[in-house]
């Protein structure tokens, strides 16, 4: 028999960890945005003004699925709403339920939410590009008699082996025009470092290259390569000119598949140049690691987009379950005007930053 245990302190999850990552291990199109190791790192740099409802699912008195939420106040034209979603906040390019059948923990779920007060609408966003596993989350929500509506939430690009030879063609035409285009003396070099575990080597080499992104996400992205290498699903590449670098590449790997976590930023021409060689080395050596799909979120469609990508779209089922007013007018502005655009990320100065204090430097506007 299921049943549901919610969890809403981040430490209260630790006695799951085992059974957490043998579900994502198990699972070959789970993401290392979905592991615990992931939520940890995530929460403690931008949990500060959200709550979590992390829903265990269990049969018996084994842990068979998890569903992450976090609750949050999101501000609209006609008031606030409390907003119940996945944890994701464009990390990553797609978030589903933790477990090995996505209805048989969705349900449950959905089941115990019917007697929660504390929110307004159930926004599951991310969703990947699946129809069978959009067809078994639905189903839970008929079964759960919970309505929602369909609409696409973001934008990503994928590579896939199987059209190697079509995109590969245009990244050796770029990569020769950049490396005709430097000096033998400033020619760039690739290390890549995909371990098994977390060891002395992973720390040395993120101690090398954290200083070339942003001091207000170095704290994340830190708990990200840690976690990842623990779990064996780290892969950090970095481009180099002799002892300089120019680009690094955060990225991670699961069943197949390659994700692009987070790029360095590039203060010049010289590093543009190296991040787009880095990328397109990561690649051409697809097939060598072992890797079928090559993912890449939004915000780095401009970076690969003239490789022959394929562009989709991630869904998000979308319940508006509170009677306030405000609710039914964002719910009517849904049917009559649609889902608007996905927004974007946004810099905040640190002297705009409200208490209490965060590295957060990047904040996630919520769009409803």
């Amino acid at each position: 028999m299921y049943h549901v245990i919610p969890v809403t302190e981040l430490e209260h999850l630790e006695p799951f960890r085992e059974a957490w990552t043998r579900l994502i291990q198990e699972d070959p199109r789970a993401q290392f945005t979905q592991s615990l190791e992931w939520l940890e790192s995530y929460w403690k740099c931008f949990g500060h003004d959200k709550f979590l409802e992390c829903h265990v699912v269990m049969f018996g008195d084994e842990p068979v699925g998890f569903a992450p939420l976090i609750l949050k106040n999101v501000p609209t034209h006609w008031g606030n709403v409390r907003l119940l979603t996945w944890p994701l906040d464009s990390w990553g390019v797609g978030y589903r339920p933790i477990g090995r059948n996505i209805t048989s923990t969705l349900f449950p779920t959905f089941r115990a939410l019917h007697a929660s007060n504390d929110f307004d609408i159930l926004d599951l966003r991310y969703l990947p590009d699946d129809l069978g596993m959009l067809d078994r989350c639905l189903s839970a929500c008929r079964l759960a008699r919970t309505p929602v509506s369909h609409t696409h939430w973001q934008r990503f690009a994928s590579f896939s082996t199987d059209c190697y030879q079509h995109w590969a063609n245009y990244i050796h035409r770029d990569l020769e025009i950049i490396e005709v285009s430097r000096a033998a003396q400033d020619s760039l070099q690739i290390e890549r470092h995909r371990p098994e575990e977390s060891t002395l080597a992973t720390r040395q080499l993120w101690e090398r290259v954290e200083s070339q992104f942003d001091d207000s996400i170095v704290p994340y992205l830190r708990g990200c390569v840690e976690g990842a290498a623990k779990l064996g699903m780290l892969d950090l590449a970095v481009a180099s000119r002799g002892e300089l670098i120019e680009a690094v590449v955060i990225g991670h790997h699961h069943g197949g598949r390659y994700e692009v976590l987070a790029i360095s930023p590039a203060r010049s021409a010289s590093q543009q140049a190296a991040r787009s060689w880095l990328l397109g080395k990561i690649l051409l050596e697809l097939p060598e690691y072992g890797d079928d799909t090559a993912l890449f979120r939004e915000e780095f469609l401009s970076s690969v987009g003239n490789w022959g990508a394929r562009v989709s779209w991630t869904s998000r089922l979308t319940n508006f379950r509170s009677p306030r007013l405000s609710t039914h007018l964002l719910k009517l502005s849904r049917q009559w005007l649609g889902a608007p655009a996905p927004a974007k990320r946004r810099t905040i100065r640190r002297n705009d930053m409200e208490q209490p204090p965060t590295p957060l430097r990047i904040h996630q506007v919520d769009t409803l």
